[in-house]
């Protein structure tokens, strides 16, 4: 479960009336678009498969149901639209990771959730859709909030504690901890750094074994902010900083970050320094990257998952323009 009030509390309304709940749409930032990429009800985390698929997390209570009822995840083909659930109804499965090689389950192409029962619980669905416990229920954890699969262990973060959590071979154990409860986590492939963001609206950075790097890399990001590491083949990485199209070969030592929080969409390419993509996101409660290089949020309030890609400036029409003119001559 996550530590938000569902649609009906948000908008002062009873509680029957949840799907029909809209709010105000997002102003982007010239240069940016933002488009409706999928329709799911109650998303909550988000994990992209190679191809593109995605699934996707949900929290019942946004339809007016409970946090913690036994329901099944979403699926979402690489193409957008409708969503379909996907897999054995387990108990608060708002959490989701994709295990592309089984290193973690044992199957590959399984997908990890969690949530709380008596405590805390990983489970695992297999690609046929059968799902069986990892872990728990377990007093070691709580509240699996947000996951990130790194190499042979998942990593998460717990809604109800200030600790990072790793598994593997079986095992929860705690990785780090944190003055503020941690909310949200990923990380830069490349070095193998860790980043996780916390209620206090800041976003800290680890080494792989857990030793504190940055405390805020950023801040100022409200009390439950969404974050992804840019990936090498992101759309947002510009055309004169590409070196062959990968962020690796840049040569800047400085994963760039995306963050989600008060409403307000931001990259940020060096600590506290960034460029606001958007402003006016209500409840986007998870963003990520998918393999065609775009930016996914999950509308947790609008039962939808949304698309931003950056969009052809006026200066770069003009340049492509004359190009066009000159060859024409």
């Amino acid at each position: 479960m996550r530590s938000f009030l569902n649609r009906a509390a948000l908008c002062g309304v009873g509680a029957v009336v949840l799907s029909n709940v809209a709010f105000a749409e997002p102003v982007m930032t010239p240069g940016y678009g933002l488009e409706t990429w999928a329709n799911v009800s109650d998303p909550v985390t988000l994990a992209f498969t190679p191809a593109g698929d995605v699934f996707v997390g949900r929290d019942p209570a946004g339809s007016g149901g409970s946090s913690f009822a036994a329901t099944p995840i979403h699926h979402v083909g690489s193409a957008g639209g409708a969503a379909t659930e996907f897999g054995s109804p387990v108990p608060d499965p708002d959490a989701v990771a994709y295990d592309v090689t089984g290193a973690i389950t044992g199957v590959a192409g399984s997908v990890i959730t969690g949530g709380h029962t008596t405590g805390g619980v990983l489970y695992s669905i297999a690609p046929n859709g059968t799902a069986s416990t990892l872990a728990g229920p377990s007093t070691a954890f709580d509240n699996p909030n947000d996951f990130v699969v790194d190499g042979s262990r998942l990593l998460f973060t717990d809604i109800s504690r200030k600790d990072v959590k790793s598994f593997s071979n079986g095992v929860v154990s705690s990785l780090f901890s944190m003055p503020y409860r941690t909310i949200t986590i990923d990380t830069h492939k490349p070095s193998g750094s860790i980043f996780t963001s916390n209620e206090h609206g800041d976003v800290s950075v680890h080494t792989t074994d857990g030793q504190l790097v940055m405390a805020a890399f950023a801040s100022g990001l409200g009390t439950q902010p969404a974050i992804a590491i840019e990936p090498d083949n992101s759309l947002f990485i510009p055309a004169d900083d590409e070196d062959n199209g990968t962020i690796a070969n840049r040569g800047v030592p400085t994963p760039v970050l995306f963050t989600l929080g008060s409403g307000e969409l931001r990259r940020y390419t060096a600590p506290e320094q960034y460029e606001v993509l958007g402003t006016g996101f209500s409840a986007m409660w998870d963003i990520g990257f998918g393999p065609d290089g775009a930016l996914y949020l999950a509308d947790f309030n609008n039962d939808r998952v949304l698309r931003v890609v950056p969009e052809p400036t006026a200066f770069a029409l003009l340049a492509v323009g004359g190009l066009l003119a000159l060859r024409r001559r």
